[in-house]
């Protein structure tokens, strides 16, 4: 994004999530509660529940000089008397892809409260507008820039201001636990955000295709490490730090950086400095345990993907050694795994799903295969004509029918994934 505000020197800003009411994934879960929509699903009782926040509104906020204001989770008319309180500059929305068509009220709320603000649209739902046929949001009419990469530079340069400047942030905790226990969810877990894309490029990763294939940094290891501080100093309940990062171990020189710097710290080092963090199985398979421990590494999220998969990133590791020698060195795991490929036969199914369950995974993530625009595989079901579901947002989710699938109807697909996750409680 190139063309700056006028009057930019005073300048303010209102960065909103997508207003409430949300759609229920399949008719029963809470889009923003992962805990009970896919890492402790079926589980019964014992399925947790988790409070979240749209972290990258945070991040932005405090990343830029002009006065910034957060919502989220409003609703319309919420977000109405903002605006008309407000005199903002800029209005940032963020969306996932099954928020499309409340984001498109939105816009058109803020054309004729605040006809005079910017509109600007981003987040991962954007890569949805990579299709020509979609017209949910369209340019001029809804919104004024479409930002499809780092937010806070694309901010930075909307507003005039430098976009090199250091990133830093303390977001706001997350938290999860048994409902039963506390009708209260209090916070446990920081969030920091190391780096957007991946460059592995999964053919059904919209993650790589948002970004184009490329890894994009947002802080480097010292950033990481002093806020990885600020929420130990600051934060009585805290266990954890996720640090989000779609490949961490695929940046050494970072991992490495850090690992030092919290083996060196005197404050808390490796008694308290401790993440979790996301890698392929081929960079977790290259490090021997006690390496990762010494790098403050807690639990590390690896895509199983399946068994008879090709990808490179699973080549040649022994995922079942894997997994058991993390978890006798006391490194916990989410394992994800993913149904409906082509060469899932009833047959091979049901054997990539024992063969994932025999992982012991610490949380776990078991999807259906869905296809979003923009990614190769989309791209390959588009060509030959086995898309489903065209415009229906609402679909484009973990569980979501997305795609005529070879050997299976998706309710087929949605019985198998809902017995391998009572099978793994």
């Amino acid at each position: 994004m190139n063309d700056r505000i006028p009057g930019s020197m005073t300048a303010s800003v209102l960065l909103t999530s997508p207003a409430r009411p949300y759609p229920l994934l399949e008719g029963r879960f809470s889009p923003f509660d992962q805990m009970g929509f896919r890492f402790t699903r079926g589980q019964d009782i014992f399925t947790m529940q988790e409070h979240a926040h749209f972290y990258g509104l945070h991040l932005m906020a405090q990343n830029i000089e002009a006065p910034a204001r957060v919502l989220e989770f409003p609703s319309l008319n919420d977000l109405e008397r903002e605006l008309k309180a407000g005199d903002f500059s800029i209005l940032g929305i963020t969306t996932n892809v099954f928020n499309l068509q409340v984001v498109a009220e939105m816009c058109r709320l803020a054309r004729r409260v605040s006809p005079s603000t910017t509109i600007v649209v981003g987040g991962n739902g954007t890569r949805c507008l990579h299709d020509e046929a979609d017209r949910t949001l369209q340019q001029g009419r809804d919104y004024d820039h479409l930002c499809l990469g780092d937010g806070i530079a694309a901010l930075r340069d909307l507003l005039g201001e430098s976009t090199h400047g250091p990133v830093t942030g303390r977001l706001p905790l997350c938290g999860s636990g048994l409902p039963w226990l506390s009708p209260r969810l209090a916070g446990n877990s920081g969030i920091i955000l190391s780096g957007l894309g991946c460059t592995t490029r999964c053919p059904f990763c919209s993650t790589s295709a948002q970004h184009g294939g490329k890894y994009v940094e947002i802080m480097d290891g010292h950033a990481i490490f002093r806020a990885m501080k600020q929420y130990w100093r600051t934060s009585q309940g805290l266990n954890f730090t996720c640090i989000v990062d779609e490949n961490f171990l695929n940046q050494p020189d970072k991992f490495q950086e850090l690992g030092r710097l919290i083996r060196d710290d005197q404050e808390f080092g490796l008694g308290r400095l401790n993440y979790l963090a996301f890698a392929s199985a081929d960079h977790v398979s290259a490090l021997d345990p006690e390496e990762l421990l010494l790098a403050g590494v807690d639990g590390l999220w690896i895509g199983v993907e399946s068994l008879f998969t090709r990808l490179a990133k699973r080549r040649d590791v022994d995922m079942k050694a894997l997994f058991e020698q993390l978890h006798a060195h006391g490194i916990s795991t989410v394992g994800s795994t993913i149904a409906g490929f082509d060469f899932h036969t009833p047959e091979s199914l049901d054997q990539d799903l024992d063969y994932y369950t025999s992982l012991s995974p610490t949380l776990q993530q078991i999807a259906i295969l869905s296809v979003i625009p923009s990614t190769s595989l989309w791209h390959s079901m588009r060509q030959a004509g086995r898309l489903m579901g065209s415009g229906d947002h609402q679909q484009s989710h973990l569980y979501g029918e997305t795609l005529q699938y070879r050997h299976f109807t998706h309710q087929e697909l949605a019985r198998r994934v809902d017995g391998a996750y009572r099978a793994d409680a």
